[in-house]
């Protein structure tokens, strides 16, 4: 499938192949004053090198989709390989080496490891050479007056991967790409995809998939991611129960969230309390 021209290659490392290189003995004088400081560098982990041919071996190398849909067979699930190469090379290639990757607090953890770069690099081994025998070409997507169904976005997820300072639609997109609800797929999409030039435009209407009307008395979900972006304090939850107690109204939700700051979590609980109550009574 062909993609849009595109001036950036971004490129990870793997990690998998990293090698400790063995030290180059140093001249007499740098050796001895090497050793005045042995001691100190004693506990000190050697840094593995990755080589520049490592990386772009890793982003040709095939991968599976799991639970693929076709578009050309009603959106069927069915895994695929898939296989990346330059269709034509730009007259200038942005090279964009990801350093960083979801380490277990969820937090961007910058890769301690050394990169060999040679001088002069050949890239023809990397350029498609087209349709080849025995392959079958997917056809476009014909355009069609319904909107092809999307997964569904996992508030959670787009919590967490708002939470550490990307916009709500660079969010959905990885959401998106990645099936809906797993944000450590979405994190790697992000360093993957932050540069695009429409990483942050809203997404095409319809393009999340049909959501659940919003239930009498509860929150339109536009307004509440609107929300948190906007004050980047609160969780999702907290800004739903807010206007949930103020009907809707934005502003005065968030006065409603400043002027519980100090016991909000408690006061939510009041709130939940205070409906269930109500419930039972009617």
């Amino acid at each position: 499938k062909a993609h849009a021209s595109e001036t950036v290659w971004s490129l990870r490392v793997p990690m998998e192949k990293a090698k400790v290189r063995p030290q180059v003995d140093d001249e007499p004088e740098q050796k001895k004053l090497k050793q005045e400081g042995e001691e100190e560098r004693k506990e000190e982990k050697p840094v593995p090198t990755v080589t520049f041919a490592d990386c772009t071996d890793s982003w040709a190398a095939e991968s599976t989709l799991d639970d693929y849909r076709w578009p050309h067979l009603q959106n069927t699930a069915h895994a695929a390989i898939q296989t990346t190469r330059f269709q034509n090379f730009p007259r200038y290639l942005w090279v964009q080496i990801q350093r960083y990757q979801l380490g277990p607090d969820w937090q961007p953890v910058k890769l301690e490891v050394n990169l060999d770069i040679p001088e002069e690099v050949d890239l023809s081994a990397y350029k498609s050479k087209g349709h080849q025998g025995g392959e079958d070409l997917v056809p476009d997507e014909a355009e069609v007056s319904t909107i092809p169904s999307q997964p569904e976005i996992s508030e959670a997820a787009l919590g967490q991967l708002m939470d550490m300072g990307f916009g709500m639609n660079g969010c959905k997109r990885a959401l998106v790409a990645v099936g809906g609800n797993n944000a450590e797929a979405a994190m790697n999409w992000i360093f993957e995809h932050n540069m695009d030039p429409d990483f942050n435009d809203p997404l095409p209407e319809g393009g999340e998939g049909a959501a659940p009307a919003p239930a009498a008395g509860g929150a339109d979900d536009a307004v509440v991611m609107s929300l948190v972006e906007s004050l980047g304090c609160f969780t999702i939850d907290q800004v739903r129960a807010a206007l949930k107690e103020t009907n809707g109204a934005a502003d005065r939700a968030a006065d409603w969230l400043f002027s519980h700051m100090d016991d909000l979590d408690g006061a939510i609980a009041s709130l939940e309390s205070k409906n269930d109550d109500a419930g039972a009574d009617s």
